[in-house]
């Protein structure tokens, strides 16, 4: 199956423990925002555009985001939803069934086991996904008939 469409998946680097505050607002840690840094070197070496990138709102994606963006050169302005915080597996593969048809490569930043079940659904491979990795899922098609994909390449954060 040749790639038309890329989907990316990236879970948010390791965060701090919750202390009394909001799971929605907790940071990452400082070995947490080395490996953001380090995923956005293994981004701009392993890929070859992001078209869009859409985020979870929750802090501890922003932060991998932005961490993650500084290695890119022309690094697309992130689109940070709700929804992606909140979403399991078969609502994130809806969110990105509507994405726009002039969009061939979309990063998305989120949670497990979200991306793990979403990247399972879409490879039919089973597969972890520890904090700071990254998915890169080769599409055929239109984003509107999303079905299945070919796991292209998988970025462990313990190699970068």
């Amino acid at each position: 199956m040749s790639a038309h469409r890329v989907l990316l998946l990236a879970r948010h680097a390791e965060a701090a423990s919750l202390e009394g505050g909001s799971d929605h607002d907790r940071p990452l840690t400082p070995g947490g925002e080395r490996t953001a840094a380090a995923m956005g070197r293994w981004l701009r070496d392993h890929t070859d555009r992001l078209d869009s990138v859409w985020c979870s709102s929750a802090l501890r994606a922003r932060q991998t985001w932005e961490l993650a963006a500084r290695a890119l050169n022309g690094a697309p302005v992130a689109s940070y939803q709700r929804d992606l915080y909140l979403a399991g597996a078969d609502d994130l593969l809806d969110l990105v069934r509507d994405a726009p048809d002039d969009i061939q490569s979309l990063l998305v930043v989120g949670h497990n086991p979200t991306l793990q079940h979403a990247l399972e659904e879409l490879t039919d491979e089973p597969h972890g996904f520890p904090a700071g990795a990254v998915a890169v899922v080769g599409l055929t098609g239109e984003w509107a008939t999303l079905a299945a994909g070919r796991l292209i390449d998988f970025a462990d954060p313990a190699a970068f």
